[in-house]
Formats: C-alpha cells, sequence, structure tokens
C-alpha cells in the first residue's frame, strides 16, 4: 500500500497556492488535514491509525470512499502522501469499460480487480499547507466520481440526475439551438468574445419607436436598446 500514489497526479500541488507562493517539497500537518476533511465532508469515520497510515472512511451521498493519508516512519503529524481509494462490486464493469473511464479522468485511474471496480488518486503535498489547494483536489475527486459512477450506469446523464430532462420548462430555457452552418464558431465567439453592453438605440433615441404614427424601431425591435461590444 505503500507506494500508491507516490508517483501520481502531484502535479495538482505543483502551481502556486491559493497565497500566490511558489510551492516547494515538503509536507502537511495531519492536524490541518484532519481539520479539512471533517470540515468538508458531513459523514466521516475516523481517523483510524494502522502503521504509517491514517484511514478516514467517507459516505457522500451515498457513495463511500476511503482517504488515506500517509506519514513516514516516526513523524505521525506530518502527511507526505493523500490517497482516495474507492471499490465499486456488482455494477457489470469490465476492462473496455475501464479504459473508456480512464481516458476521461481528471485525476484519478481505474482497474478491474476480482471482478470489481477500483478506483484510485493521490498527491504529495509540498509547500505550506493550502486548505484551498486541498480543496481543489476534493473537487477533482469528486468530478472523477461523477464520471466513473455516470458510465456505469450506462444511459444515465447528468440531466437526468437532476430530473431537468423531463421538465419541458427548464429544457426551453436552457437549449441552444444551431441555425446555421457554423453556428458552433458563432456561439463560441460569442460567448468568449468582448461583452456586450446594452445602449441606447441610436435610431429611435431610446423611445422604441419612431415618427409621428409610432412605428416600431426596426433597429431595437421596440426596446430602446442596442447591444454594443466593449
Amino acid at each position: 500500500m505503500a507506494g500508491i500514489g507516490r508517483h501520481m497526479f502531484s502535479r495538482l500541488f505543483s502551481h502556486p497556492g491559493a497565497s500566490g507562493r511558489a510551492l516547494s517539497g515538503g509536507s502537511w500537518p495531519r492536524v490541518r488535514i484532519d481539520a479539512a476533511i471533517k470540515k468538508r465532508f458531513g459523514d466521516v469515520q475516523g481517523p483510524h491509525a494502522r502503521d504509517e497510515f491514517v484511514l478516514y472512511g467517507v459516505l457522500e451521498n451515498d457513495v463511500a470512499f476511503v482517504i488515506v493519508l500517509h506519514h513516514p516512519v516516526g513523524r505521525a503529524g506530518d502527511i507526505d502522501q493523500i490517497i482516495f481509494y474507492t471499490r465499486f462490486e456488482g455494477f457489470g464493469a469490465d476492462g473496455a469499460k475501464a479504459a473508456a473511464m480512464n481516458r476521461n479522468l481528471h485525476l484519478a485511474a481505474v482497474q478491474i480487480r476480482d471482478a470489481a471496480l477500483d478506483m484510485f488518486a493521490g498527491v504529495e503535498p509540498s509547500g505550506e499547507f493550502s486548505e484551498a489547494a486541498l480543496n481543489a483536489f476534493f473537487d477533482a475527486w469528486k468530478r472523477d466520481l461523477s464520471i466513473v459512477i455516470g458510465m456505469l450506469t450506462g444511459a444515465a446523464s447528468y440531466a437526468s440526475a437532476f430530473g431537468f430532462d423531463r421538465d419541458e420548462r427548464i429544457l426551453a430555457l436552457a437549449t441552444n439551438t444551431a441555425r446555421a452552418d457554423g453556428a458552433a464558431a458563432q456561439l463560441f465567439a460569442s460567448f468568449i468574445g468582448p461583452a456586450r453592453k446594452p445602449v441606447v438605440c441610436t435610431e429611435c433615441g431610446g423611445r422604441g419607436k419612431l415618427g409621428f404614427i409610432a412605428r416600431l424601431c426596426g433597429k431595437c425591435d421596440g426596446s430602446g436598446l442596442i447591444e454594443r461590444r466593449r
């Protein structure tokens, strides 16, 4: 077990922390990680000490997993590895499905063992302790969990999990429909490009209507406002 995660996924902590200071090699205080785990997850069993490991059992929205903290021999207060592990039995996972999952996972890796699916993720903490960085790892683990569980179900989707696929009002408000060739490129440019700022229509002066008989302004469609990119 000691080799799990020693060389895996350390890039998460190789960037500047929340304070903006560059991280360097080292370990994190167990007491700070312990507090962060209990603060983040509601249903936690532990800690349970086993040799150079400290185990926490977590139940998050009916999904069980273990957080394993590793410390060097004789330095129980200094954590040099944080590992997540969970196992899915009886869900019909096979080698092909595991390979597909691994192509989509961000931090974790899965493998088939004894007809069940094992899932691991691990990092080596470095630099000064950062709760923000630790929470980023928690978030990445949860994202990978959602991918694995979703792929285990086969046909399930995020929309169906929330019931959005059965609500016509939500679908109507959320759907983007392509109207022409190149629509995706146009949508990308609109979404990523310079922001639009509403300004008073130059055609009608903000009235929304034109002329003595008050015709609807064609430039602003009667709103009195038009959008201009900043």
